[in-house]
Formats: C-alpha cells, sequence, structure tokens
C-alpha cells in the first residue's frame, strides 16, 4: 500500500513582460514547471528590477503595482516548513518532543556539481530562519550511497555525510 497519504506539489508558473497592442505592458505566460522551485525564489527579486527599469525609463509615470509582487521565496518556505512539520506529527509520534524536529531536514534534490545554488540557498535560508526547519542539498546518487527505508515505519532515512569531521543524521 501508500507508505505516504500526504504529498506536497510546488508549481511555477513563468512569465515574461511584453508590449500589448496599444504598448500597455502585458504579462504571457512561457512555462508551467511542475516538478522543481527552482529560480523561485530569485524571481522574488526579478520584480524589484522590473519595477526599478519601469520607473527609470517612465520618471514622470505615477508608481504602479505592475508588475505584482512576487511573494515565491515565503510561500515556498511555508509550503515546505508545514509539509515537513506534517511529516513529524505523524511519523515521529511517540519519540521525545526535543528529538522530532531535530533530526528530520528537507532534502533539497541537486543535480550533481549543481552551479545554481544561490536559489537554493535563499529557500534554505527561508526555511530556517522564518520557521526552524533544517535542510541539506543532496543529488539522487548521494541518496542512493546514504539513505535506506526503515522497515517497520517505511520512512526514508539519509545518514548524511560528515560535515565538519561530525556525523549527521
Amino acid at each position: 500500500g501508500l507508505a505516504q497519504p500526504l504529498s506536497l506539489g510546488l508549481h511555477r508558473f513563468d512569465y515574461f513582460m511584453a508590449s500589448g497592442a496599444n504598448k500597455e505592458i502585458v504579462l504571457q505566460q512561457v512555462e508551467l514547471n511542475t516538478i522543481a522551485a527552482s529560480f523561485g525564489c530569485l524571481g522574488t527579486a526579478v520584480v524589484d528590477l522590473h519595477n526599478y527599469i519601469t520607473r527609470a525609463e517612465n520618471a514622470n509615470s505615477p508608481n504602479s503595482s505592475f508588475p505584482p509582487p512576487n511573494s515565491a521565496l515565503t510561500g515556498l518556505a511555508k509550503a515546505l516548513a508545514a509539509a515537513h512539520f506534517e511529516f513529524v506529527k505523524r511519523h515521529r509520534a511517540g519519540t521525545a518532543p526535543e528529538t522530532q524536529e531535530q533530526d528530520s531536514h528537507v532534502v533539497l534534490i541537486e543535480q550533481p556539481k549543481e552551479r545554481n545554488r544561490f536559489d537554493q540557498d535563499m529557500l534554505r535560508w527561508a526555511l530556517l530562519q522564518e520557521h526552524g526547519v533544517r535542510s541539506t542539498r543532496m543529488s539522487l546518487q548521494e541518496i542512493a550511497d546514504h539513505a535506506a527505508i526503515d522497515p517497520s515505519t517505511r520512512n526514508l532515512i539519509i545518514k548524511l555525510p560528515k560535515i565538519n569531521g561530525s556525523e549527521q543524521d
């Protein structure tokens, strides 16, 4: 049967700004990404850049609310933290409260030798700062090398590699 009845979908809609028939600015959807949260956090900063360019190019125009605010960083972190806490509540019941969250992490899966880590770092920072949730990045190969399924709970247990000389669980 199904070991984990909960799921979380993180979806990203990509848009670009275009000039409409009457020279108005319109948003056009480029992509719907249903498997990754990448660039969601950096997109938060892109709105500020677009606003700056719009104001710089149109110095006499009043401040507008276009493009709309982008709260992807806050939303992604909040959703991942909620999923994390729900998982801990359901799967760590019966363990001491002080250890329930201490040894649980959100794992961000990345390709080997990932060069675009800054977006992930923004998300990891928000998870820790705003929600107290620790996270780590791992490739699928690292998960294969360091993970096992607990036969009694069917939880995925990952023994994290040594960090600064200490073993992480």
